[in-house]
């Protein structure tokens, strides 16, 4: 191979070197967004992943607070008919004392209006 030949050849093996250089440092910089891009995203996931953390412990606290609310309730209800079933049975008490008194009432009047 002369001299100029072998020169050629270098320039081309150079410049197809450069030209796949420009071709890596695109793929380099491509590379480097879609990871930056894969960050990000990544970011997002874990911020979500966190708010859903959270909204989560807040219903459990919501339906543990409810829970309670519903349990002092379902207390009180027990509560009020017990003392509900103690005047009814008090009441049944009242009229029948006051039977009770009618009738004494009337044999007086009959005891008296036969005199």
């Amino acid at each position: 191979m002369s001299g100029e030949s072998e020169m050629d050849d270098l320039r081309h093996r150079v410049e197809a070197l450069e030209a796949e250089m420009e071709r890596v440092r695109e793929q380099a910089g491509s590379a480097h967004t879609l990871a930056a891009l894969a960050d990000r995203d990544a970011a997002e996931v874990r911020a979500v992943g966190r708010a859903n953390n959270q909204l989560l412990t807040a219903l459990r606290d919501t339906q543990r607070e409810q829970g309670e609310g519903l349990a002092a309730l379902q207390r009180a209800v027990e509560t009020m008919a017990q003392a509900i079933g103690g005047l009814a049975t008090g009441q049944a008490a009242l009229q029948e004392g006051q039977r009770a008194i009618l009738a004494e009432l009337r044999a007086l009047r009959r005891s008296t209006t036969e005199d």
